[in-house]
Order: structure tokens, then C-alpha cells, then sequence
């Protein structure tokens, strides 16, 4: 997991909520965005919208799903696997 994409993923949640700021900036990387109420449908796609400029990446509409970024670490998770070697390799073909 990349600690600049968590701390990027963190500080992009507390500006864009204010409201939460204090409960993102103190939760660790496996707590559930859903369960603080932090993210839902529309802050989802606002999610998605960032991390695709941010790290230039698609999210394809089979990974648009909140499992996969109900947590810092799967996010982060999600965004190293995508720009890895081998997720470069299988996108270009």
C-alpha cells in the first residue's frame, strides 16, 4: 500500500468534507468510509473523478463498486495495482 496515496486519498477527504475532517484525519487506513457516513453515491463518483486526474488512471465500470473504496487501504490498494508494471502491460494490449 503507498503511503502517499493514503495521505493524498485523506487529505482530499477532510477538504472536500469538512464536517468529517477530524474523524478522517485520526481513522486508521481500514476503517469503513460507508459505516462514517463519509461516503455514499455521490462522493464516490467524486472519488473516482479525482483519483482517475490525480493518478491518471481509468476506473473501469466493473470496479465502480463501494467495496472497493470503502477503505483508505483499498484505495490505495486499488491505485497501486493500477499503476503497476504489469496493470501498464494489460491495459496497453
Amino acid at each position: 500500500m503507498s503511503e502517499d496515496a493514503t495521505e493524498v486519498i485523506r487529505c482530499f477527504l477532510g477538504q472536500e468534507f469538512p464536517n468529517h475532517a477530524s474523524a478522517i484525519a485520526e481513522m486508521s487506513p481500514d476503517h469503513s468510509l460507508i459505516e462514517l457516513g463519509i461516503l455514499d453515491s455521490l462522493s464516490l463518483l467524486m472519488l473516482v473523478m479525482f483519483i482517475e486526474t490525480k493518478w491518471n488512471i481509468k476506473v473501469p465500470p466493473k470496479d465502480f463498486v463501494p467495496d472497493q473504496f470503502d477503505t483508505l487501504y483499498r484505495i490505495s490498494r486499488f491505485i497501486d495495482d493500477r499503476r503497476s508494471p504489469a496493470a501498464k502491460v494489460k491495459g496497453s494490449t
